[in-house]
């Protein structure tokens, strides 16, 4: 049974602190490019499907994922939907509910040029546990597989890649740029104070390779991450170390085929084969399965048609209060400064403001029917003063409410500093 409490999403990192309230319900889009029926027609790029089978059906969900996976919902979501910007926490709701739903039997996940990065991949994988622990298949659609797509492909029953597709998991690398010999040669001489042998802020200015400690550092990090890459593939894919090393040597820059020879992954299909490919994968008989429409979050609407309609409804605040018992959602998104958060504008950076920070902690302590806060961070850090700032809200607004702290795919410095008191 679903909880009953609300979301209430405050988005710390944009200009205005509290930006939409969100339901505990998920927002994805179901793409209009889903696979077809075996009798699909097609024209004008859509595909046009057939009328339902009179005998007994098989429901798949199509859960598409297309470009960045960002941690909060747009600006502007609660007045148009989610439409093509779904939140990582959408699209793992809108997974696990799969889980409880009747009409479906089995879900597909489709990567569409999709950039989902490893700490995304484990939430995606551990919904998509979920929906196996009920019973039902998950299968993966990717275009082409990196190391990201093979990970998540590791958590699913099947894995296919669309025919002509790539694969290439590499492994792990960074690749970083020393400037000291260059600034030496223009007669530069950077002057930059250090707290720590650990502390990275000037290595790219100070020397001209890395520092013992951060390529401590460094190594340590990546080997982590490779260690945690490998031991989620051989777990799904049930391989060895050996087994492994040959997929991966293999593996780098090949085609699909040689990629299921080597274990990756399972089947090579052209999309509009794969209704009848997963027929034949779920052991049902052909034509019976349906692509009921799944996850779309429609916001408030807007009349196009009604130009002092739409412009009324586009000036309207949206409302963030909460009407029942609610969790908040604090998002800290980005390089951390003084003063108010900005969104970067076209071609900026979005930063979060300490400003502005604290005073969506001071609405949610003032809020009766908030009960407890989660605090999502995915920050570098920044300023010191700012981070301090962040902190001591944290600590006082812990000191009346529950807080959990949620880490997205980086909580270095500053960022580590606000999630420790």
């Amino acid at each position: 049974m679903r909880p009953m409490l609300s979301a209430v999403v405050l988005a710390a990192g944009l200009a205005c602190p509290l930006v939409c309230v969100q339901s505990i319900s998920a927002a994805a889009r179901h793409n209009a490019d889903e696979p077809p029926k075996k009798t699909a027609a097609h024209k004008d790029g859509v595909k046009k499907t057939a009328p339902a089978p009179a005998g007994p059906t098989t429901g798949v969900a199509l859960i598409e994922i297309h470009g960045d996976l960002s941690e909060q919902p747009h600006p502007l979501a609660w007045l148009l939907g989610s439409g093509d910007h779904p939140t990582l926490r959408n699209v793992v709701d809108l997974i696990r509910d799969a889980a409880d739903d009747q009409e479906v039997a089995a879900v597909v996940v489709r990567l569409r040029d999709a950039k989902v990065h490893l700490t995304q991949v484990e939430e995606l994988g551990a919904a998509i546990a979920h929906v196996r622990a009920a019973n039902k298949k998950v299968i993966l659609f990717c275009g082409e597989y990196e190391t990201p797509e093979a990970v998540l492909a590791s958590y699913c029953d099947e894995a296919i890649i669309q025919a002509g597709g790539g694969v290439s998991v590499p492994g792990m690398y960074m690749e970083e740029m020393y400037l000291a010999d260059t600034m030496a040669w223009a007669g530069l001489t950077p002057q930059m104070v250090q707290i720590g042998d650990y502390k990275g802020a000037n290595e790219q200015y100070m020397h001209a390779a890395p520092s013992p400690a951060w390529e401590q550092n460094i190594s340590g990090l990546l080997d982590g991450l490779y260690g945690s890459v490998r031991k989620h593939i051989k777990t799904g894919r049930k391989m060895d170390d050996a087994k492994l090393d040959e997929a991966m040597r293999q593996s780098w820059m090949a085609l699909g085929d040689t990629a299921k020879k080597v274990g990756l992954i399972d089947a090579v299909v052209d999309l509009p084969d794969l209704t009848s490919h997963l027929e034949k994968y779920l052991s049902v008989p052909e034509g019976s399965i349906t692509w009921p429409p799944y996850g779309t979050d429609e916001g408030v609407g807007i009349d196009v048609s009604n130009p002092l309609s739409m412009f009324s409804k586009m000036m309207r605040e949206p409302e963030t209060a909460p009407t029942r018992e609610s969790l908040a959602i604090v998002h800290i998104n980005g390089p951390i400064v003084d003063g108010e958060s900005s969104s970067g504008g076209f071609m900026g950076e979005a930063s979060i403001g300490s400003d502005t920070v604290r005073r969506a902690i001071a609405e949610i302590e003032d809020e009766p029917l908030i009960k407890g806060v989660i605090v999502r961070i995915d920050s570098p850090g920044g300023s010191a003063t700012a981070s301090e700032v962040i902190w001591q809200g944290l600590n006082r607004l812990q000191a009346k409410k529950p807080v959990w702290i949620s880490v997205g795919a980086m909580a270095a410095s500053g960022g580590y500093y606000c999630l420790v008191g």
